[in-house]
C-alpha cells in the first residue's frame, strides 16, 4: 500500500514522516519506500522510538483507508500488519553507511527501476543531508484535518552524527562521499543482477516507472 498507486500516498508518508519527527524529537535522516514496507533509518532522543512509530503507522494508516475510499477501493482491516516493527540499532559508522545503501537501493535490488531516483516518489538525494536543505510538504486533501494539522510541515533530514564526527564536520565531503558509495554500490548491484540473470539464460529487466505506478 506504500508503493506509487497514488501520488497521493509519497505526501502523505511525508506529512505524517515530518509530524512523527518533530513531536518526538527525532532526527530523520534516511528513509526509503517499497510496496509493501518502509526502511527509515533515524536517531532517537532517548527511548522514545517507540511512541515515534506508532504517531507514524496510525496517522499514515488512517490516511491510505481514507484515500483507498475516495478512489472507489475497500478500505483495510491493516494497513501495516500485527507484526512488531524490526528494528534495529546501528553501532558504527561502517553499518550506517552500508545501511543508508540498503535503504537507498530497496527498488532497484527487487527489479522495479533501474536508478534510485526513477521509483515515483521515493527518490531521495544525499544534498539533502546539506545544511539548510528542507523539504516542505503540503496537508494533502483527504483525511487531515485543515483545522488542527498545519498546513505544511517542515521535513528536515540530517545525517547520523557519527558521521558528521568521522568528516571532521564537514558536510559536503560527506555528501560527496555517500553519492560515490552510491554510484559504486548501483554498479555493483547492476553487475550481480546481470550475472544472475545471465546465469538463468534470460535478460535483465526492470519493470520500470510506469509498472511501479499500476501495483
Amino acid at each position: 500500500m506504500l508503493g506509487a498507486w497514488d501520488t497521493r500516498v509519497a505526501q502523505g508518508w511525508k506529512y505524517c514522516l515530518g509530524l512523527a519527527a518533530a513531536k518526538h524529537d527525532v532526527a530523520l535522516h534516511h528513509t526509503m519506500r517499497a510496496v509493501s514496507h518502509h526502511h527509515t533509518m533515524v536517531t532517537p532522543n532517548g527511548k522514545n522510538i517507540a511512541e515515534f512509530t506508532r504517531a507514524l503507522h496510525r496517522p499514515m494508516s488512517c490516511f491510505l483507508n481514507t484515500l483507498l475510499q475516495r478512489r472507489g477501493f475497500d478500505a483495510l482491516d491493516q494497513v501495516f500488519d500485527h507484526r512488531p516493527t524490526h528494528r534495529m540499532r546501528l553501532l558504527d559508522c561502517e553499518a550506517m553507511v552500508q545501511q543508508a545503501m540498503y535503504q537507498q537501493m530497496q527498488n532497484v535490488e527487487s527489479g522495479r527501476v533501474r536508478r534510485p531516483e526513477e521509483m515515483p516518489g521515493c527518490g531521495f538525494d544525499f544534498d539533502l543531508w546539506l545544511p539548510g536543505r528542507t523539504l516542505e510538504v503540503r496537508r494533502p486533501d483527504v483525511y487531515f484535518d485543515p483545522r488542527t494539522q498545519p498546513d505544511v510541515v517542515r521535513l528536515n533530514y540530517t545525517p547520523p552524527p557519527e558521521l558528521v564526527v568521522l568528516f571532521g564536520g564537514d558536510y559536503h565531503r560527506l555528501v560527496h562521499a555517500m553519492k560515490k558509495q552510491e554510484r559504486e554500490t548501483l554498479a555493483a548491484l547492476h553487475e550481480r543482477r546481470r550475472m544472475q540473470a545471465r546465469a538463468r539464460g534470460k535478460r535483465d529487466r526492470y519493470r520500470g516507472a510506469d509498472a511501479a505506478r499500476n501495483v
